[in-house]
């Protein structure tokens, strides 16, 4: 038993010095690649050195690139056209520098998840600033203004971070907030029809019954065909 006991020890010793050095092995490879921010526009001199590649590779020279030294990314010139949108300003690539294996294909904003509605890009600018590398698009349509920030960092090498601010402006309509769509998406057709039914058609009563805005819900009464008439209160 004590044989057995030195053994086990000496196993876990072994293992914890394997994971040590792992830890301090994957720290030494953070140190060495990553922290060197690019953000700038593709050229043909620098195709090879910014540009993504992989199976799924979209990127070309105009369009704009992100590093970190671990993870790259594209971002699409306004003129760069994809299969949601006319413009571009989106992400069209993303993976590990130097493997070449991107298998992204794009990112959209889509209010109210309509293609139809896919937010035109006007400007797309890069910057090195406050320890990120940047990628911010801007444009406006369909009573909107849209900025979308991509960024890198070292301090978080593994991860892009996307953000998209939307501004309203005069006179366009209410569009979906993701916290909304999150909870009208946990209520099926048959679930919203049967509330509208116990609210008498009352859409006020039954959007508040369901926690949602009520021009979310007379958003997916429409879309969902669940009653002619149903969106009126």
């Amino acid at each position: 038993m004590a044989a057995y006991g030195l053994y086990s020890h000496i196993q876990s010793n072994k293992r914890r010095s394997i994971a040590l050095l792992l830890g301090l092995f994957f720290l030494v490879y953070l140190l060495v690649f990553a922290g060197a921010l690019v953000a700038e526009r593709i050229s043909d001199e620098r195709f090879d050195a910014l540009a993504p590649g992989g199976p799924d590779a979209d990127a070309g020279v105009g369009d704009y690139a992100l590093s970190n030294g671990i993870v790259c990314a594209a971002i699409a010139a306004p003129a760069h056209e994809t299969f949601l949108s006319p413009t571009g300003g989106t992400l069209i690539d993303l993976g590990h520098c130097g493997r070449a294996d991107d298998q992204w294909s794009s990112l959209h904003g889509l209010p109210d998840f309509d293609r139809k509605r896919a937010l035109p890009i006007a400007s797309v600018r890069v910057e090195v600033a406050s320890g990120e590398a940047r990628a911010i698009s801007e444009g406006e349509g369909g009573g909107l203004h849209v900025r979308i920030t991509h960024a890198l960092s070292a301090a978080k090498p593994t991860t892009l971070r996307v953000t998209t601010e939307l501004t309203r402006l005069a006179g366009s309509d209410r569009v979906f907030g993701y916290a909304e769509l999150a909870r009208a998406a946990q209520a099926s057709a048959a679930e919203l029809a049967e509330c509208l039914r116990r609210c008498d058609g009352n859409v006020t009563r039954a959007a508040e019954k369901l926690g949602i805005p009520r021009q979310s819900l007379q958003k997916m009464v429409k879309r969902l065909g669940l009653r002619e008439g149903a969106g009126e209160d």
